[in-house]
């Protein structure tokens, strides 16, 4: 018996794509935020299919849902629909957090602040590793670089006299 398939589902593709090129507002402007590991060093994908539904925006590394709900969702139906959902994904054993599109616009820090505290690991503050350039024998030194980058223009401010102090 072949197993079946809970993320990606292959015929999802055509409408995930059109999902991801067509963000709410809201949507993008919270995924200006998450995008590139921007939020926390946290990889995050937008319109992401987890069994029969598709989710707004997924931490794979926390097994994190973000859904955004709108005007859209205020009807009888449509909550119905995502209480289904969000037993769903929380009985698969994800976290599901359900924000208003109204907070992301008007108190983005606090959004930001929440799903922060839902991560399992928790970081206060995301610093990115140390920059370390590479290193080897035929490599010349970074002051050596710096200074070959910077001689020219070290020579053109030079050429100005009264420029110095």
């Amino acid at each position: 018996m072949k197993k079946e398939r809970l993320r990606t589902r292959k015929e999802l593709a055509v409408f995930l794509k059109e999902l991801r090129l067509n963000l709410t507002p809201a949507e993008a402007f919270l995924w200006n935020q998450l995008k590139a590991r921007k939020f926390q060093g946290k990889q995050f994908t937008k319109q992401h299919s987890i069994g029969n539904y598709i989710v707004d925006f997924y931490c794979p590394t926390e097994k994190l849902i973000i859904e955004l709900d709108g005007e859209v969702h205020n009807n009888p139906n449509a909550i119905e629909y995502d209480e289904n959902r969000t037993k769903f994904l929380e009985n698969v054993g994800f976290k599901v957090m359900h924000f208003e599109n109204k907070m992301i616009f008007e108190n983005l820090s606090a959004v930001l602040k929440e799903i922060n505290d839902n991560f399992s690991i928790k970081n206060k503050y995301y610093l990115a590793p140390p920059f370390r350039p590479l290193r080897s024998a035929v490599t010349p030194s970074l002051k050596t670089k710096a200074y070959d980058l910077y001689s020219p223009l070290l020579h053109h401010w030079n050429s100005f006299p009264y420029l110095k102090n």
